[in-house]
Order: structure tokens, then C-alpha cells, then sequence
């Protein structure tokens, strides 16, 4: 056997499983990464579904629910500070404690339904649309006093 044979057999051995090793390495990390983009989900999924009762008006919500009543009233051009307060009476969120309370059919009831994986997606989509509607009226706003308009 050529003596160049044999060194070019053991660098095209060594070099595949160098190869494979490093295959083997970005896989591993692509699940990681994977199964931390699940945990990052979930969490935040549970943390949006967060439950509270209104001392006002005694009624069930969640924590989706308060943020998007939030930037929908600033939408509407509401001055509010609190990124929480009730969506059903508006009382702020010092009236708003977290509820432990454990009823299956708080799980679907209209004033606080709990969300899943879909809805939770979509939630993001309503809040980062709202967060640009807002964006877009300040620019205007600006805009138009800048120019003398108002």
C-alpha cells in the first residue's frame, strides 16, 4: 500500500468522524435550544393565564386580558400609568388581587377564558398590532404639531 494511500485513508477516516461529531454537536444543540423555546412557551403561557378577582366588581380576569384592556384604552387616547386594571369595571390594579381559587368552570367562562398555545399566539399578534397602532399615532401626532397642524 502507497504510504499517501494510507495517510489520505486515515485523514478521510478521522475526517468524517470529526464530521459526524460535529453533526452530533449542532444537533444536540438545536434540541436544547428547542426544548427551551417549549419551556420559554409555556411559561409564558401559564403566566398570561395568571388569574385575578376584582375587589370592585368581583369579577374573574386574566392577565392577557388586563395588558390588551390596557393598550386598547391607550389606543383610544386613555392617560393611564398601570399596565393593569380590571377590563370588566376599570378599577386599577390595586383593586385586582391574585386569585388562587380553583373552579373548573373559570377554565372556560366568558369573562376570563384560559388560553392555549393558539390563542396565546394570537394574543402576541393583537398585542404587537395594538403596540404599532400606538406607535403610528404618536409618529402622526408628532407630525402634525410639528407642522402646526393642531
Amino acid at each position: 500500500m502507497n504510504p499517501f494511500a494510507g495517510f489520505l485513508f486515515v485523514l478521510v477516516f478521522f475526517g468524517g468522524v470529526l464530521g459526524i461529531v460535529l453533526s452530533a454537536s449542532k444537533i444536540y444543540e438545536a434540541v436544547q435550544e428547542r426544548k427551551k423555546e417549549k419551556w420559554n412557551l409555556k411559561n409564558a403561557i401559564k403566566a398570561a393565564n395568571t388569574l385575578f378577582k376584582c375587589d370592585t366588581c368581583s369579577k374573574y380576569s386574566r392577565a392577557y386580558q388586563q395588558i390588551i384592556k390596557y393598550y386598547d384604552s391607550k389606543l383610544k387616547g386613555a392617560l393611564t400609568k398601570t399596565e393593569r386594571f380590571c377590563p370588566h369595571c376599570e378599577a386599577h390594579r390595586y383593586n385586582l388581587h391574585r386569585s388562587y381559587d380553583e373552579y373548573s368552570w373559570l377554565e372556560t367562562h366568558p369573562d376570563c377564558p384560559e388560553i392555549d398555545k393558539k390563542g396565546y399566539l394570537i394574543y402576541k399578534d393583537t398585542l404587537d398590532k395594538l403596540k404599532q397602532s400606538i406607535k403610528d399615532i404618536e409618529e402622526i401626532k408628532a407630525f402634525q404639531k410639528y407642522n402646526g397642524f393642531k
